[in-house]
Protein backbone atom coordinates (compact mmCIF):
# COMPACT_ATOMS: atom_id res chain seq x y z
CA UNK A 1 0.00 0.00 0.00
CA UNK A 2 3.01 2.28 0.35
CA UNK A 3 4.61 2.30 -2.49
CA UNK A 4 1.38 2.74 -4.52
CA UNK A 5 0.61 6.04 -2.13
CA UNK A 6 4.05 7.05 -1.63
CA UNK A 7 3.47 10.45 -3.90
CA UNK A 8 0.67 11.55 -1.83
CA UNK A 9 2.03 10.62 1.47
CA UNK A 10 3.37 12.72 4.56
CA UNK A 11 5.95 11.17 6.76
CA UNK A 12 5.86 12.11 10.31
CA UNK A 13 8.78 10.60 12.29
CA UNK A 14 8.28 10.90 16.34
CA UNK A 15 5.49 13.17 16.81
CA UNK A 16 4.28 14.87 20.08
CA UNK A 17 2.69 11.34 20.96
CA UNK A 18 -0.46 11.28 19.65
CA UNK A 19 -1.42 15.27 19.65
CA UNK A 20 0.02 16.88 16.69
CA UNK A 21 -3.28 16.40 14.22
CA UNK A 22 -2.57 19.77 12.24
CA UNK A 23 -0.99 17.84 8.84
CA UNK A 24 -4.53 16.58 8.46
CA UNK A 25 -5.75 19.65 7.75
CA UNK A 26 -3.32 21.82 6.56
CA UNK A 27 -1.96 19.56 3.73
CA UNK A 28 -5.04 17.48 2.90
CA UNK A 29 -4.41 19.45 -0.81
CA UNK A 30 -1.04 18.04 -1.22
CA UNK A 31 -1.35 14.72 0.59
CA UNK A 32 -3.70 12.04 1.30
CA UNK A 33 -1.80 9.36 3.18
CA UNK A 34 -0.46 10.34 6.68
CA UNK A 35 2.16 7.67 8.11
CA UNK A 36 2.78 8.79 12.05
CA UNK A 37 5.64 7.09 13.15
CA UNK A 38 6.13 7.68 17.28
CA UNK A 39 8.21 5.54 19.78
CA UNK A 40 6.21 6.65 22.40
CA UNK A 41 7.45 5.94 26.16
CA UNK A 42 6.62 2.20 26.06
CA UNK A 43 4.58 -0.37 24.12
CA UNK A 44 2.07 -1.00 26.37
CA UNK A 45 -1.92 -1.27 25.40
CA UNK A 46 -2.93 1.99 27.21
CA UNK A 47 -0.91 3.81 24.51
CA UNK A 48 -2.54 2.01 21.92
CA UNK A 49 -5.65 2.50 23.32
CA UNK A 50 -5.21 6.05 23.73
CA UNK A 51 -4.48 6.56 19.84
CA UNK A 52 -7.38 4.59 18.97
CA UNK A 53 -9.70 6.99 20.89
CA UNK A 54 -8.28 10.04 19.59
CA UNK A 55 -8.28 8.71 15.85
CA UNK A 56 -12.01 7.99 16.76
CA UNK A 57 -12.87 11.02 17.75
CA UNK A 58 -10.73 13.23 15.59
CA UNK A 59 -13.79 15.41 15.09
CA UNK A 60 -13.40 16.44 18.75
CA UNK A 61 -9.46 17.01 18.58
CA UNK A 62 -9.25 19.72 16.13
CA UNK A 63 -10.23 23.24 15.17
CA UNK A 64 -12.15 22.25 11.92
CA UNK A 65 -14.92 20.16 13.95
CA UNK A 66 -16.67 17.26 11.82
CA UNK A 67 -15.11 19.15 8.38
CA UNK A 68 -12.19 16.25 9.72
CA UNK A 69 -13.84 13.06 11.04
CA UNK A 70 -13.24 9.55 11.03
CA UNK A 71 -14.98 7.43 8.03
CA UNK A 72 -14.80 3.57 9.60
CA UNK A 73 -13.14 1.43 12.76
CA UNK A 74 -9.53 2.11 13.66
CA UNK A 75 -7.88 -1.33 12.63
CA UNK A 76 -5.10 -3.11 13.84
CA UNK A 77 -2.14 -3.20 11.12
CA UNK A 78 0.43 -6.47 11.48
CA UNK A 79 3.38 -4.33 11.79
CA UNK A 80 5.89 -7.36 11.48
CA UNK A 81 4.55 -8.50 8.39
CA UNK A 82 4.78 -4.69 6.94
CA UNK A 83 8.06 -4.56 8.19
CA UNK A 84 9.32 -7.81 6.21
CA UNK A 85 7.69 -7.47 2.84
CA UNK A 86 8.87 -4.82 1.75
CA UNK A 87 13.12 -5.98 0.77
CA UNK A 88 15.92 -5.89 2.20
CA UNK A 89 16.19 -1.70 3.96
CA UNK A 90 19.58 0.03 3.86
CA UNK A 91 21.17 -1.18 0.98
CA UNK A 92 24.12 1.39 0.41
CA UNK A 93 24.36 2.72 3.55
CA UNK A 94 26.75 0.91 5.34
CA UNK A 95 26.53 -1.30 8.53
CA UNK A 96 24.84 1.28 10.49
CA UNK A 97 21.19 0.49 9.60
CA UNK A 98 21.57 -3.10 10.15
CA UNK A 99 22.34 -3.12 13.73
CA UNK A 100 19.06 -0.49 13.59
CA UNK A 101 17.19 -2.90 12.15
CA UNK A 102 18.28 -5.43 14.49
CA UNK A 103 17.68 -3.39 17.35
CA UNK A 104 13.72 -3.49 15.97
CA UNK A 105 13.14 -7.03 15.08
CA UNK A 106 14.37 -7.45 18.62
CA UNK A 107 11.13 -5.20 19.92
CA UNK A 108 8.97 -6.73 16.59
CA UNK A 109 9.70 -10.55 18.99
CA UNK A 110 8.83 -8.74 22.34
CA UNK A 111 5.63 -7.68 20.92
CA UNK A 112 6.00 -4.56 21.48
CA UNK A 113 5.96 -2.91 18.08
CA UNK A 114 1.76 -2.07 16.66
CA UNK A 115 0.31 -0.24 14.55
CA UNK A 116 -3.39 1.23 13.39
CA UNK A 117 -4.61 1.99 10.69
CA UNK A 118 -7.68 4.85 10.02
CA UNK A 119 -10.00 5.83 7.33
CA UNK A 120 -10.96 9.84 7.50
CA UNK A 121 -12.65 12.12 5.75
CA UNK A 122 -11.74 15.75 5.49
CA UNK A 123 -14.68 18.09 4.31
CA UNK A 124 -14.04 21.59 2.61
CA UNK A 125 -17.28 23.05 1.21
CA UNK A 126 -18.74 20.97 -1.24
CA UNK A 127 -15.37 19.02 -1.58
CA UNK A 128 -14.70 15.77 0.56
CA UNK A 129 -11.55 14.26 0.84
CA UNK A 130 -10.53 10.46 1.57
CA UNK A 131 -7.38 10.42 4.03
CA UNK A 132 -5.78 7.34 5.48
CA UNK A 133 -3.80 7.46 8.71
CA UNK A 134 -1.09 5.02 9.87
CA UNK A 135 -0.08 5.32 13.33
CA UNK A 136 3.25 3.22 14.00
CA UNK A 137 4.67 2.39 17.07
CA UNK A 138 8.34 2.14 15.81
CA UNK A 139 11.50 3.93 15.82
CA UNK A 140 11.29 6.91 12.73
CA UNK A 141 14.93 5.98 11.20
CA UNK A 142 13.61 2.08 10.76
CA UNK A 143 10.11 3.28 9.50
CA UNK A 144 11.65 4.67 6.91
CA UNK A 145 14.27 2.64 5.71
CA UNK A 146 11.29 -0.31 6.08
CA UNK A 147 8.78 1.65 4.05
CA UNK A 148 10.72 3.71 1.56
CA UNK A 149 14.44 3.27 1.31
CA UNK A 150 13.69 -0.58 1.24
CA UNK A 151 11.20 0.07 -2.19
CA UNK A 152 12.81 2.64 -4.04
CA UNK A 153 10.53 5.15 -3.30
CA UNK A 154 10.17 8.39 -0.85
CA UNK A 155 6.87 10.09 0.77
CA UNK A 156 5.68 13.35 -1.17
CA UNK A 157 6.31 15.49 2.09
CA UNK A 158 8.69 14.94 5.62
CA UNK A 159 7.48 16.39 8.76
CA UNK A 160 10.17 17.78 11.33
CA UNK A 161 7.88 19.34 13.77
CA UNK A 162 10.11 17.18 16.60
CA UNK A 163 13.36 18.49 15.22
CA UNK A 164 14.98 20.59 17.52
CA UNK A 165 16.72 19.83 20.83
CA UNK A 166 16.08 16.37 20.36
CA UNK A 167 15.59 15.69 16.72
CA UNK A 168 19.63 15.75 15.39
CA UNK A 169 19.02 12.06 14.54
CA UNK A 170 16.68 13.22 11.54
CA UNK A 171 18.24 16.39 10.55
CA UNK A 172 21.82 16.01 11.20
CA UNK A 173 23.18 15.69 6.56
CA UNK A 174 25.72 12.98 8.41
CA UNK A 175 23.29 10.82 9.57
CA UNK A 176 21.90 7.81 8.34
CA UNK A 177 18.14 9.21 7.86
CA UNK A 178 19.42 12.28 5.81
CA UNK A 179 21.95 10.02 4.24
CA UNK A 180 18.86 7.57 2.85
CA UNK A 181 16.83 10.69 2.25
CA UNK A 182 19.58 12.35 -0.50
CA UNK A 183 20.29 8.27 -1.44
CA UNK A 184 16.36 7.86 -3.07
CA UNK A 185 16.87 8.21 -7.01
CA UNK A 186 16.03 11.32 -8.62
CA UNK A 187 12.57 10.10 -9.67
CA UNK A 188 11.70 9.26 -6.49
CA UNK A 189 13.04 12.22 -4.37
CA UNK A 190 10.85 14.14 -1.78
CA UNK A 191 8.92 16.85 -2.83
CA UNK A 192 8.26 18.62 0.69
CA UNK A 193 10.12 19.09 4.05
CA UNK A 194 8.18 20.24 7.07
CA UNK A 195 10.50 22.12 9.63
CA UNK A 196 11.27 25.57 11.45
CA UNK A 197 12.33 27.94 8.91
CA UNK A 198 15.57 28.86 10.73
CA UNK A 199 16.59 25.49 12.01
CA UNK A 200 20.32 25.55 11.44
CA UNK A 201 20.70 21.42 11.45
CA UNK A 202 19.26 21.86 7.62
CA UNK A 203 22.48 23.24 6.59
CA UNK A 204 23.81 20.68 3.58
CA UNK A 205 20.21 19.61 2.66
CA UNK A 206 19.08 20.02 -0.87
CA UNK A 207 15.60 21.40 0.37
CA UNK A 208 16.37 24.83 0.60
CA UNK A 209 13.42 27.12 -0.72
CA UNK A 210 11.12 28.31 1.71
CA UNK A 211 7.21 27.19 -0.32
CA UNK A 212 4.95 27.89 2.38
CA UNK A 213 4.47 29.18 6.40
CA UNK A 214 1.84 27.99 9.40
CA UNK A 215 0.87 30.81 11.49
CA UNK A 216 -2.00 28.53 13.17
CA UNK A 217 0.13 25.69 13.50
CA UNK A 218 -1.09 24.77 16.59
CA UNK A 219 1.24 23.51 19.05
CA UNK A 220 0.31 23.70 23.02
CA UNK A 221 0.55 20.34 24.48
CA UNK A 222 2.41 19.05 27.44
CA UNK A 223 5.52 17.83 25.31
CA UNK A 224 5.87 21.35 23.32
CA UNK A 225 9.44 22.75 24.91
CA UNK A 226 8.23 26.20 26.56
CA UNK A 227 10.40 28.51 23.91
CA UNK A 228 8.21 27.43 21.35
CA UNK A 229 5.02 28.73 23.41
CA UNK A 230 1.49 28.06 21.75
CA UNK A 231 2.05 28.71 18.42
CA UNK A 232 4.77 27.71 15.91
CA UNK A 233 4.71 30.84 13.66
CA UNK A 234 8.03 29.82 11.74
CA UNK A 235 7.19 26.15 10.69
CA UNK A 236 6.96 26.01 6.92
CA UNK A 237 7.71 23.77 3.90
CA UNK A 238 10.73 23.94 2.23
CA UNK A 239 10.35 22.47 -0.95
CA UNK A 240 13.27 21.57 -3.29
CA UNK A 241 13.83 22.96 -6.70
CA UNK A 242 10.96 25.29 -7.30
CA UNK A 243 11.01 28.56 -9.39
CA UNK A 244 8.83 30.25 -7.55
CA UNK A 245 6.41 33.04 -8.05
CA UNK A 246 6.90 36.54 -8.47
CA UNK A 247 6.82 39.12 -5.84
CA UNK A 248 3.99 41.33 -6.12
CA UNK A 249 2.02 39.06 -9.36
CA UNK A 250 -1.30 39.52 -9.35
CA UNK A 251 -4.50 36.98 -10.00
CA UNK A 252 -7.79 37.43 -10.30
CA UNK A 253 -11.06 35.45 -9.95
CA UNK A 254 -15.00 36.30 -10.06
CA UNK A 255 -17.64 34.23 -10.66
CA UNK A 256 -20.55 34.29 -13.48
CA UNK A 257 -23.48 33.67 -11.61
CA UNK A 258 -22.30 36.27 -8.79
CA UNK A 259 -21.01 39.92 -8.24
CA UNK A 260 -18.31 38.57 -6.20
CA UNK A 261 -14.29 39.10 -6.90
CA UNK A 262 -11.46 37.33 -5.57
CA UNK A 263 -7.89 38.78 -6.25
CA UNK A 264 -4.60 37.03 -4.99
CA UNK A 265 -1.67 38.90 -4.47
CA UNK A 266 1.54 37.75 -3.80
CA UNK A 267 3.07 39.47 -1.22
CA UNK A 268 2.39 40.27 2.25
CA UNK A 269 -0.24 43.09 2.94
CA UNK A 270 1.04 45.89 4.52
CA UNK A 271 -0.33 49.63 4.71
CA UNK A 272 2.05 50.85 2.19
CA UNK A 273 0.58 48.65 -0.59
CA UNK A 274 -3.46 48.31 0.03
CA UNK A 275 -4.75 48.82 -3.24
CA UNK A 276 -7.12 51.83 -3.86
CA UNK A 277 -10.30 51.30 -3.66
CA UNK A 278 -9.95 48.64 -0.15
CA UNK A 279 -11.61 49.71 2.16
CA UNK A 280 -11.05 47.54 5.45
CA UNK A 281 -8.29 45.44 5.92
CA UNK A 282 -8.58 42.01 8.04
CA UNK A 283 -4.88 41.83 10.10
CA UNK A 284 -4.06 39.63 12.88
CA UNK A 285 -3.77 41.31 16.41
CA UNK A 286 -0.09 42.44 16.02
CA UNK A 287 -0.23 44.41 13.04
CA UNK A 288 -2.91 45.99 14.16
CA UNK A 289 -1.08 49.34 15.08
CA UNK A 290 0.83 49.40 11.73
CA UNK A 291 0.20 52.15 10.70
CA UNK A 292 -2.58 52.14 8.43
CA UNK A 293 -4.76 54.90 6.87
CA UNK A 294 -7.11 56.43 9.02
CA UNK A 295 -10.11 55.94 7.06
CA UNK A 296 -9.35 52.40 6.62
CA UNK A 297 -11.67 49.79 8.75
CA UNK A 298 -9.62 47.45 10.75
CA UNK A 299 -11.46 44.11 10.92
CA UNK A 300 -8.63 42.47 13.77
CA UNK A 301 -8.28 38.67 13.83
CA UNK A 302 -7.34 38.21 18.16
CA UNK A 303 -6.22 35.00 20.01
CA UNK A 304 -6.63 36.46 23.66
CA UNK A 305 -10.13 37.98 24.57
CA UNK A 306 -8.81 40.13 27.13
CA UNK A 307 -6.87 41.52 24.55
CA UNK A 308 -9.49 43.78 22.69
CA UNK A 309 -9.38 47.38 22.97
CA UNK A 310 -12.78 49.42 21.77
CA UNK A 311 -11.84 52.18 19.01
CA UNK A 312 -13.27 53.72 16.25
CA UNK A 313 -13.12 52.10 12.68
CA UNK A 314 -12.43 48.34 14.42
CA UNK A 315 -14.27 45.71 14.83
CA UNK A 316 -12.98 41.64 16.15
CA UNK A 317 -12.97 38.46 14.64
CA UNK A 318 -12.08 35.38 16.54
CA UNK A 319 -10.13 34.04 15.71
CA UNK A 320 -6.63 33.33 14.02
CA UNK A 321 -7.34 29.14 14.11
CA UNK A 322 -10.59 29.05 13.38
CA UNK A 323 -12.14 27.48 9.97
CA UNK A 324 -11.72 29.79 6.66
CA UNK A 325 -15.99 29.62 6.17
CA UNK A 326 -16.01 30.20 9.63
CA UNK A 327 -14.24 33.75 9.26
CA UNK A 328 -15.59 34.27 5.80
CA UNK A 329 -18.96 34.62 7.62
CA UNK A 330 -17.84 37.42 9.98
CA UNK A 331 -16.24 38.77 7.72
CA UNK A 332 -19.30 39.48 5.53
CA UNK A 333 -21.90 39.72 8.35
CA UNK A 334 -19.28 42.96 9.27
CA UNK A 335 -19.21 44.02 5.76
CA UNK A 336 -22.79 43.72 5.60
CA UNK A 337 -23.48 46.00 8.55
CA UNK A 338 -21.12 48.81 8.14
CA UNK A 339 -21.46 48.51 4.10
CA UNK A 340 -18.18 47.84 3.02
CA UNK A 341 -17.66 46.72 -0.15
CA UNK A 342 -13.92 45.99 -0.92
CA UNK A 343 -11.37 44.30 1.48
CA UNK A 344 -7.87 43.35 1.74
CA UNK A 345 -6.76 40.17 3.49
CA UNK A 346 -4.19 38.39 4.76
CA UNK A 347 -4.10 34.74 4.19
CA UNK A 348 -7.10 33.43 6.17
CA UNK A 349 -8.38 29.78 7.51
CA UNK A 350 -6.22 26.83 7.06
CA UNK A 351 -3.84 26.30 4.00
CA UNK A 352 -5.92 23.29 2.68
CA UNK A 353 -9.44 25.23 2.45
CA UNK A 354 -9.55 26.56 -1.21
CA UNK A 355 -12.78 25.13 -1.65
CA UNK A 356 -14.04 26.56 0.97
CA UNK A 357 -13.16 30.24 -0.50
CA UNK A 358 -14.31 29.07 -3.97
CA UNK A 359 -17.90 28.63 -2.59
CA UNK A 360 -17.60 31.95 -0.92
CA UNK A 361 -17.13 33.39 -4.14
CA UNK A 362 -20.32 31.45 -5.83
CA UNK A 363 -22.62 33.20 -3.49
CA UNK A 364 -24.06 36.95 -3.62
CA UNK A 365 -23.16 39.61 -1.00
CA UNK A 366 -20.78 41.52 0.56
CA UNK A 367 -18.10 42.27 0.29
CA UNK A 368 -18.02 42.30 -3.33
CA UNK A 369 -14.11 42.47 -3.87
CA UNK A 370 -11.87 40.04 -1.45
CA UNK A 371 -7.88 40.72 -2.17
CA UNK A 372 -5.98 38.30 -0.12
CA UNK A 373 -2.07 38.45 0.53
CA UNK A 374 -0.50 35.61 -0.06
CA UNK A 375 3.83 35.90 1.37
CA UNK A 376 4.55 32.69 0.06
CA UNK A 377 4.50 30.67 -2.78
CA UNK A 378 2.32 27.61 -1.23
CA UNK A 379 -0.11 29.96 -0.38
CA UNK A 380 -0.80 31.41 -3.68
CA UNK A 381 -0.90 28.33 -5.37
CA UNK A 382 -2.78 26.45 -2.79
CA UNK A 383 -5.59 29.02 -3.70
CA UNK A 384 -5.04 29.76 -6.81
CA UNK A 385 -4.83 26.28 -7.74
CA UNK A 386 -8.23 25.19 -6.82
CA UNK A 387 -10.19 28.51 -7.66
CA UNK A 388 -9.39 28.02 -11.57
Amino acid sequence: MVRERASRTLFYPHPPYGRDWNPLYHLSHLCDTFIFVDLLRNGDQENRRRIRQELQNIHTRTPVGNGLACAGPVEDVNLGQMWFENGVPGRGLGNQPYQILSDEAARMRAQEGWGLVANLTRTIGDIRRPLKVLYLRAGGVTAYLRLFHAQRCAPRAICFRQAGPTGREFTDRNGLFARAVHAQPERAKTDYLLAWDECPDFQGWTWNRHFMSFHCWHAKDRTTPDYLGAWLPVTGLVRRGHCGVSEGFTCTFDNPNSRRKVVLVKGRLQPGNVIEGDEAVVIPQQLDGAGWHGDLHRIVLHIDRNRRRRRPHTDFVRDLKSPLSTILEQITAICEQRGIHAVASIGIGFEDEAPALRQWLSQNGTPLKLTIYCPTDGDFLSLAGMLH
